[in-house]
């Protein structure tokens, strides 16, 4: 019975998440509250559009709410403890999922960047213009995001639109910092007339400390693999270790039964072994 409250508890309170999130501001007060809200709607959308996942941020928001509800009601059908863990996993996989996505798409147009720089660099060494580089550079790359990027900017080119803003734009919208700041600073040079050897002396520049910051975050993600095959393997190994223990030997467990072992023990090893986990991901991973 006590389940079953907790987990129309959930459902509810994914349904009221999703009023709070969907609901118009009010007119009369202005907009502190409705600015901010604002502002993590065009932050989602930001990462929404990194992850190349076509979803309006109000419908993300809407499955990450049915995902509340969902990880509660099943949970529920368990028990109150799994009810609630079963919430907390249904608000933060959605988050979890989106920025994985995010992070593996930063990494590929991080690489992708190098790649981008060395085709510049060739046609504007060979005497080409910086349309013709850039036409050229689109043929070379691997990725469909910055192909679909650079035939934006030559078609902007063809209708007269400067190129260097629409780099700029391409910048603001591009996910990997690395490849943002080749963007940039190609948007620079041609905005000051840099042209010919000086452009290739400064896209080389750029194209040694990009590779030199990704052999750091390879060496960092090498040194530290064994590190989180450890952690990995441990934290693979508890929920093992206490099935096995508590099968062999329940009266060792009788704890775990009562009121303190469902509602505080149990909740709280899960949270740690989540935070564990998220925490070695944080510390490991490496930044480009």
């Amino acid at each position: 019975m006590i389940a079953s409250l907790i987990a129309a508890g959930c459902v509810a309170a994914g349904l009221v998440a999703l009023a709070l999130a969907l609901a118009p501001a009010p007119r009369s007060s202005a907009t502190a509250t409705a600015v901010a809200r604002n502002r993590r709607f065009v932050g989602l959308g930001t990462q929404l559009q990194e992850a190349g996942i076509r979803i309006a941020p109000h419908t993300f928001v809407l499955l990450n709410a049915v995902a509340v509800a969902l990880g509660g009601l099943i949970g529920g059908l368990v028990a109150m403890p799994a009810a609630m863990l079963g919430a907390v996993a249904g608000t933060i996989a959605p988050i979890l999922v989106l920025r994985a996505t995010v992070g593996n798409a930063r990494a590929r147009a991080d690489r992708e960047a190098l790649v981008l720089l060395r085709h510049l660099s060739a046609h504007l060494r060979a005497g080409a213009t910086y349309i013709e580089a850039l036409r050229a550079a689109a043929e070379g790359v691997a990725t469909a995001q910055v192909q679909d990027d650079l035939a934006w900017i030559t078609s902007r080119f063809r209708l007269d639109r400067p190129l260097h803003a629409s780099l700029a734009v391409v910048a603001a919208r591009t996910p990997g910092r690395n490849l943002r700041l080749a963007y940039r600073v190609l948007a620079r040079a041609i905005e000051h007339g840099v042209a010919g050897r000086r452009a290739v002396t400064a896209l080389d520049g750029l194209e040694g400390t990009i590779a030199a910051n990704l052999r750091a975050k390879d060496d960092l993600r090498a040194k530290t693999r064994g590190l989180r095959i450890q952690i990995f393997v441990v934290a693979l190994a508890v929920p093992i270790i206490h099935v096995y223990l508590r099968w062999t030997n329940p009266a060792s467990f009788t704890v775990m039964d009562q009121p303190l072992g469902q509602y505080v023990l149990l909740p709280s090893a899960v949270l740690c072994e989540l935070g564990g986990l998220l925490l070695w991901h944080r510390f490991t991973r490496g930044r480009p």
